[in-house]
Order: C-alpha cells, then sequence, then structure tokens
C-alpha cells in the first residue's frame, strides 16, 4: 500500500479500499471490520435523526447516512454469504 500526501489521491485510495470490501472476495476480517466501522455509523444517525424532532433540514444529512451506512453493510454481508456458499459448493 502507498501513503498518498495528496488529498485527492488519498480520497481515491480510500473509495478504491472500500470498493474492494463491497465487490472483492469474502473475507470474514472484512465484514467485521466494516460492521465496526459502518455500524456505529448507523446507530448513531439513527440517535440524531430521533433527536432532530420535527426540524426535517437538520435530519435529512442524518438520514442520508444511516441510508448509506446500511447499504454498504448490506452489500458486505450479502457479499460474504453467497460468495462464501458458492466456495462451498464448488469446493466440495
Amino acid at each position: 500500500m502507498v501513503a498518498n500526501v495528496d488529498p485527492l489521491q488519498h480520497i481515491y485510495a480510500e473509495g478504491f479500499g472500500y470498493r474492494s470490501a463491497v465487490d472483492g472476495p469474502p473475507k470474514l476480517i472484512i465484514l467485521i471490520g466494516m460492521w465496526l466501522l459502518f455500524g456505529p455509523l448507523a446507530v448513531g444517525a439513527v440517535s440524531m435523526i430521533i433527536a432532530g424532532g420535527r426540524e426535517l433540514l437538520s435530519t435529512i444529512p442524518w438520514i442520508a447516512m444511516f441510508l448509506c451506512s446500511i447499504a454498504v453493510l448490506y452489500r458486505v454481508t450479502r457479499n460474504y454469504i453467497v460468495k462464501s456458499r458458492l466456495a462451498g459448493k464448488s469446493g466440495g
């Protein structure tokens, strides 16, 4: 892995890491890491939505964060389960 000093390259490298986690081969450590990263974000977003009450403008970013976190967790978990099952069938 290469350390990036350029902020734009850092963003590209981070995005590549997330894409690899979502679409790459299933690894349990990746699944656990993504849940540890995005699970608390989803929970925190829900608490901020509840705390925001009826102020829609203050809750829109939190709703977006919640939906993005859930989407990433769903994709990573589905990828792990499906590809693990396929690997088990082809290996046996």
